[in-house]
Formats: structure tokens, C-alpha cells, sequence
């Protein structure tokens, strides 16, 4: 029963991001990224949820770069994030599954890969460093 009911969670939660990166693609290339705008606001009007156009942008540009691969139902979208950050995200994919990395895994080596240091934490709308990471306890 609860091997049904997390593969169940597992597969809406990944499914659910994938879904939505192919949708705001689709809209933005159709009919232009502007068409975003009026999309989030019927999506408000009609379900009383809100979705910000940001993240709309966000999952249309990652959807671009990695939708074409065959990505594995267990890759998290921080992963797939991580992914569209590269050059080659192919290759990733495949270092993924052969080398049976977690995404956590995957994440911290395109990270290293691409030169971020690890040891801070970096504005995610700016990129400006904001945490060196040192414990800062009295």
C-alpha cells in the first residue's frame, strides 16, 4: 500500500513540473512570451490560484533547453534547474543514470562543474553573494 501510494506522489510531483515547463513553453513560442501574462491571470480568474509569471518564464526557459532528453521519472526539478545550466545537458543525464547519482548528487557536480562555489549561498534573483557559508553563532 505505501509503495503504491509514493510512487503515486512521486510520479504527480515530477510529472506535475514537466507538465507545466511544456505548457509555458508552448504558450511563450505560439504566441510570444507577452501571452504568459494574460495565461497566469486566466489561470487566477479561473481556478482562484495564482501563479506568477516569473515562474512561468522560469519553467518555459528550462522546458526549452531539457525537454528534448528522455529524463528520468526520479530527477527533482532543482535537478532539471541544474541541468538547463549547462552546455551539455545530455551528458549529465547520462552520468545520472549510469552512475546511479541522486539529483542531490547530480546538483552539487554540475555546481562544482560550473564553478560555483559551494560553500556559499548566492541571490536567486541577482546572483550577489549573501552567505560565505561560515556558522555565525556568538
Amino acid at each position: 500500500e505505501y509503495i503504491n501510494l509514493l510512487d503515486d506522489l512521486i510520479a504527480k510531483r515530477e510529472s506535475y513540473q514537466k507538465t507545466m515547463g511544456q505548457i509555458a513553453l508552448t504558450i511563450s513560442e505560439t504566441y510570444g512570451s507577452k501571452a504568459l501574462i494574460g495565461f497566469a491571470e486566466d489561470f487566477k480568474e479561473t481556478t482562484g490560484r495564482t501563479i506568477s509569471l516569473y515562474t512561468l518564464r522560469k519553467y518555459a526557459v528550462i522546458w526549452k533547453k531539457i525537454g528534448h532528453l528522455a529524463l528520468p521519472d526520479d530527477l527533482t526539478f532543482r535537478a532539471m534547474r541544474e541541468l538547463a545550466k549547462t552546455n551539455d545537458p545530455q551528458i549529465w543525464v547520462e552520468k545520472f543514470t549510469n552512475e546511479g547519482l541522486s539529483s542531490a548528487q547530480l546538483v552539487r557536480e554540475i555546481r562544482i562543474n560550473l564553478g560555483v562555489d559551494m560553500g556559499k549561498t548566492y541571490c536567486p534573483m541577482c546572483g550577489k553573494v549573501i552567505s560565505n557559508g561560515k556558522n555565525k553563532s556568538t
